[in-house]
């Protein structure tokens, strides 16, 4: 009985009543803080999403445009731009390079390492 005169029992309840009301309040806040972190997580991944779909286009309309160069042009100007060609040569044996000791120094082959050294593209 001594704590009732004291005040023992309404205090203990003020003070946990406001404990608890300061924890509730905290719990808000960092709630409210969590989900302004995702909205902001939210918006940065959108942007992010644009972004790469943009620079994926981009890619894109630059491969094809090179791709259209390349059907377009010319055998040289293929040559010259780097791209890789296809060269077909009609003969005998004798244009074959019959007879050559080793296998590199055909006609042939010597004017495909010289368009490949010369022009960075790949020659067959």
């Amino acid at each position: 009985m001594s704590r009732r005169k004291r005040g023992g029992y309404r205090s203990n309840s003020r003070k946990n009543l406001i404990y608890g009301i300061v924890i509730v309040i905290l719990a808000a806040l960092l709630g409210v803080l969590l989900w302004m972190s995702k909205v902001e997580d939210d918006k940065r991944s959108a942007e992010l999403q644009a972004l790469n779909k943009k620079l994926y286009q981009e890619e894109q309309d630059k491969q094809t445009a090179l791709k259209q160069q390349e059907a377009e042009d010319s055998f040289y100007q293929k040559l010259a731009d780097g791209f890789d060609v296809n060269v077909l040569i009609v003969g005998d044996s004798i244009g074959e390079g019959a007879g050559t000791e080793t296998d590199g120094q055909q006609w042939f082959k010597q004017l495909q390492t010289y368009l490949q050294n010369v022009n960075k593209g790949k020659v067959r």
